[in-house]
């Protein structure tokens, strides 16, 4: 159920962004998180970890998240937006 969810969630964020070149999704059952990753051309999922018995990953995870750049969470720096006046 999480699987299906984050996956179509993931697909939609790309169908709706034309600014987008990928992006993550988390999923957590019980003590386990996976993180996965979607482009435009490939599903990629992470080996689930227990983030009580390695709270280092989590942290680790959420701070990389945090300060990554916008181009390393998937915006395309390449596409600009253009104003049309009337």
């Amino acid at each position: 159920q999480n699987v299906r969810k984050v996956v179509y969630d993931m697909s939609t964020i790309l169908r709706l962004d034309p600014c987008r070149r990928f992006t993550f999704g988390i999923t957590v059952e019980n003590c386990d998180m996976r993180i996965w990753f979607l482009s435009r051309a490939v599903l990629l999922k992470s080996k689930p970890f227990n983030f009580m018995k390695e709270p280092h990953l989590l942290i680790q995870l959420f701070l990389s998240f945090a300060f990554a750049s916008p181009s390393k969470m998937g915006w395309d720096p390449t596409i600009s937006f253009s104003h049309v006046d009337e």
